[in-house]
């Protein structure tokens, strides 16, 4: 027989966390879908685009101010609905309302996030920058021989005048991988950042042992301090006949 709790079975119960699974997922799916559009910003018809970012850079942090709301919602949906199926309301909690250590997870989560989306905005305004290109006019003849052929993108014939030597409009590759250096970088600080919140989730959870088993030892030698006092205790003195 199922249990049942506050008049509705644990298995239905279970059955609208599920539920409430998919909702949250299709949510999150939709978003990811939507995100693209909303943090790219089309060129304009006719030209490359020529805005400096940010109003991407404005659509990315609404994207994380809403992301972080919705994680708080979806805390706050599933804290109630597991109160809801436990049927205990009187369990202890922490701040918001919330079980110990969602904050701290929380904002670890978020500091991740924040970091993995600015990189790749980051990186990606640097890969465009390294595939446009840099764009020489003028270029003469003997200056374009001069050119490394593997850095030459694209090369315009100007109009000349009489008399005068043909120039050309080259456009140039950069000639640093400014994006390959910060890949390796932005890879390294990603890594240390991971490594420091998993040290310190870890550590919380060996620090909170320790002093849970402290506490438990002081607990029981106070209680063997006190039964080997009343074990050496004088026993009472035998009454003798005369």
């Amino acid at each position: 027989m199922s249990a049942n709790l506050g008049g509705i079975s644990r298995e239905y119960k279970v059955l609208a966390v599920f539920l409430a699974l998919v909702v949250i997922l299709a949510l999150v799916l939709a978003a990811s879908a939507a995100a693209p559009r909303l943090v790219s910003t089309p060129p304009p018809v006719g030209g490359s685009s020529t805005e400096s970012g940010s109003g991407s850079l404005a659509y990315l942090f609404i994207a994380f101010a809403a992301g972080t709301l919705i994680i708080f919602g979806i805390l706050f949906v599933f804290a109630a609905l597991g109160r809801w199926i436990s049927g205990n309301d009187a369990s202890e909690r922490g701040a918001l309302s919330l079980p110990h250590g969602s904050i701290s997870a929380v904002l670890a989560l978020i500091i991740v996030v924040v970091f993995s989306v600015t990189s790749i905005h980051v990186y990606s305004e640097l890969r465009a920058g390294e595939d446009v290109g840099i764009e020489s006019a003028g270029v003469t003849q003997e200056a374009l021989d001069a050119l490394p052929r593997d850095r030459v993108l694209h090369i315009a014939p100007e109009t000349a005048m009489d008399g005068q030597p043909a120039t050309y409009t080259v456009t140039l590759a950069n000639p640093h991988e400014n994006s390959t250096v910060f890949a390796g970088d932005l890879m390294t600080i990603f890594s240390t950042l991971l490594i420091a919140i998993v040290g310190f989730y870890f550590g919380q959870g060996a620090t909170a042992a320790g002093v849970r088993e402290a506490e438990k030892l002081k607990l029981g030698e106070n209680r063997g301090g006190t039964t080997a006092i009343k074990d050496t205790e004088t026993p009472p003195s035998e009454n003798t006949g005369g």
